[in-house]
């Protein structure tokens, strides 16, 4: 990686969600100039697909062939889980995925153009110029598979997956425990063991853990998954203008299978969301929300900004995306 693409004084607010002005580690943040470009990637209709697995984008519409295909960044080797091909890779101890990388000589996605991010990797969109986002990428987790990047929930009475995976309950009426990432999950008054914080985006790109499952007798309640992991990066502008909505958010937790509220599982955590330029220009929505699930809440994502400016207009950040993140 070539360091830095800024230089100067650096100030952080520490907390997860944190702004860098003038200044990047030498660690962290994608350089756009590492990566040979695809050529643009500028659509205003139409709908596409990224596949963080194959590394593809397709047009929905003649999805026989790609238009584009990335390569898989590894993080200085320090990638330890979701490695290459679609199904889950073992999970290290640091719960660090494989990136996806997508580069161009210009990003815009505007108009009426839909784009869905699938796959298992974490997922970078980089520009060697400007990048302009002014539609939605939604890398949430379902249930209970993780967004790109992020971690699965548990399944039957099975520990969530991740660094900051809720604990599981084999336990009628006790729910099994949330996810942390941003923040430590906060379980219900006797629920299970809460998943707790860890990572830091400056560093290393990561998503949100996967909250614990749940079973009990002939019953079981599957965890709901981690947000995803993804990074916009340009060498000039990243402009997200008023349309643009970021959502990396954890799945909410579960009843029983026969919805008879004998079990319930944990819900995921909020996922990572990083972005860099030379100016980043901020008049959308970034969400990398946790979820609150009958007495438990599972931890919010983190969101890591970098600039030389940073202009932000309005409330960009959702609410719960924040709820015991922020310390000013």
């Amino acid at each position: 990686m070539n360091c830095p693409l800024f230089s100067g004084p650096r100030c952080v607010l520490q907390s997860a969600v944190s702004f860098l002005v003038a200044g990047v580690a030498c660690a962290g943040p994608l350089d756009p100039l590492d990566y040979a470009s695809l050529g643009a990637f500028e659509v205003s209709s139409g709908s596409y697909t990224i596949d963080t697995d194959l590394l593809t984008i397709v047009d929905d519409a003649s999805p026989g062939a790609a238009l584009f295909t990335g390569v898989v960044d590894d993080q200085g080797g320090a990638a330890d889980s979701f490695g290459p091909g679609a199904a889950v890779t073992t999970v290290g101890a640091n719960g660090i995925p494989h990136i996806a990388v997508f580069t161009f000589d210009s990003v815009s996605i505007q108009g009426s153009a839909t784009v869905s991010v699938t796959g298992r990797r974490a997922l970078a969109l980089l520009s060697h110029g400007d990048l302009v986002l002014d539609r939605t990428l939604d890398l949430s987790g379902s249930r209970p598979d993780g967004g790109p990047g992020g971690f699965y929930g548990g399944v039957a009475a099975q520990a969530g997956s991740g660094p900051g995976g809720g604990g599981a309950t084999s336990t009628i009426l006790v729910e099994a425990g949330p996810a942390g990432f941003g923040s430590d999950g906060i379980p219900d008054s006797g629920g299970g063991e809460a998943g707790l914080s860890y990572g830091d985006l400056s560093g290393v790109l990561q998503g949100g853990s996967g909250g614990g499952g749940a079973a009990a007798a002939s019953y079981l309640a599957i965890g709901g998954g981690g947000g995803g992991a993804i990074e916009l990066g340009a060498t000039g502008i990243v402009d997200l203008r008023s349309n643009a909505v970021i959502r990396s958010d954890g799945e909410t937790g579960a009843n029983d299978t026969a919805n008879v509220g004998i079990v319930f599982s944990g819900p995921g955590s909020g996922g990572g969301v990083r972005i860099r330029g030379r100016e980043v220009l901020l008049d959308g929505s970034i969400s990398a929300a946790g979820k609150l699930f009958r007495g438990s809440r599972s931890g919010a994502g983190r969101v890591f900004i970098e600039g030389l400016g940073i202009h932000v207009v309005g409330s960009p950040f959702d609410a719960d995306s924040l709820v015991a993140n922020v310390a000013v």
